[in-house]
């Protein structure tokens, strides 16, 4: 039974997807897990985990290939292992920086990744992923990068947001910084570029989502979205829809094309005491549907954004097991842990 991933009030949880988007990939602790969405058939869900890290993992991502997957911890270290091997055979181990690795992104050739997050002085690069000789210099930021994204196509195009509230464009390879197209009101959060590359958004603290055209890095579309900060969003599949998970406790699906909403998923009981718990920090668009992770530890699915009810909720730890039980009466395995 795998963990779950962290929740910190304030901080997206990044969930990552697999290449085909029927696996998530997220850390907590020195362990990495990957896991089905759902259970396949009549089996549990299948979960493989990682452990050669010896502090916290802070941001993970697998290679477009689905080979290998990239890990990053607080330290700064960036590990590349084997994820379709049982032996999860060790190809690079490298410093990025003196700091936490906070974002991780791979070319759509597989032969490239960057890793951003908070250094003394550098605060993302580009390297080679069988060598980890650096690629060109990712510039342009005062504060930490909490997020960066990898253009799928050629010309390669690499964006970048960060605490200093600004996007960044860069173009390489080698990678050089070109320009910053916007500049949000508060912290950006998450950018991501379309599936085919043609365009990547940005979203931020200040509750809007900007559309940039993918290889000239201009804004397109901008519009304020929810009413609260936008800790994560993903593309669909066909790069015709966007699905963002945000504070004030809502995940909506917009129309890319005019970030017009289709739809909206309310996670709102009503209840102010669970108002806090019901912040949406974390999203994914997988194979299976809507997938929406909650500060309050619940990774919901929804097969369409109009469902009146999630088809599946699931609930783990993401604190420390302190106890366990079998109700041998109902066939039952009963767990306790740190979290409140």
């Amino acid at each position: 039974y795998a963990c779950f991933p962290p929740t910190v009030r304030g901080q997206p949880t990044a969930i990552k997807l697999s290449p085909k988007r029927d696996k998530i990939c997220y850390a907590l602790g020195n362990v990495v897990i990957i896991r089905d969405v759902v259970p396949q058939g009549d089996k549990p869900i299948q979960v493989q985990t990682y452990i050669g890290h010896s502090y916290p993992v802070t941001a993970v991502e697998m290679a477009p290939s689905g080979c290998y997957m990239a890990s990053g911890d607080s330290t700064g270290c960036l590990r590349i292992w084997a994820c379709d091997n049982p032996d999860q055979v060790l190809k690079l181990e490298t410093s990025l920086f003196g700091g936490p690795v906070l974002d991780i992104a791979w070319s759509g050739d597989s032969q490239r990744l960057i890793g951003c997050g908070d250094g003394k002085s550098t605060f993302a690069k580009v390297i080679m992923w069988d060598s980890g000789n650096t690629v060109g210099e990712v510039a342009g930021h005062a504060k930490k990068v909490n997020t960066c994204s990898f253009k799928s196509s050629r010309p390669f195009r690499l964006a970048t947001g960060g605490d200093d509230n600004k996007v960044n464009f860069h173009e390489g390879p080698p990678f050089k910084f070109k320009s910053t197209p916007h500049t949000h009101e508060r912290f950006v959060n998450c950018v991501r570029f379309s599936p085919d590359g043609s365009q990547f958004f940005s979203t931020s603290s200040d509750a809007t989502l900007s559309l940039y055209d993918g290889k000239e890095g201009s804004v397109s579309l901008q519009q304020k979205v929810h009413a609260g900060s936008i800790n994560a969003a993903m593309w669909s599949a066909d790069g015709k829809q966007i699905l963002t998970a945000s504070g004030d406790g809502t995940a909506k699906v917009l129309e890319a094309a005019t970030l017009n909403a289709i739809g909206e998923i309310s996670f709102l009981s009503g209840d102010p005491k669970k108002k806090v718990e019901e912040q949406q920090i974390g999203c994914a668009w997988t194979a299976a549907g809507l997938l929406t992770y909650s500060l309050g530890g619940l990774l919901s699915l929804r097969t369409a954004v109009t469902d009146a009810a999630p088809s599946l909720v699931q609930r783990g730890h993401n604190k420390p097991v302190s106890a366990l039980a079998f109700d041998t009466a109902n066939g039952r395995l009963l767990s306790g842990g740190f979290e409140d």
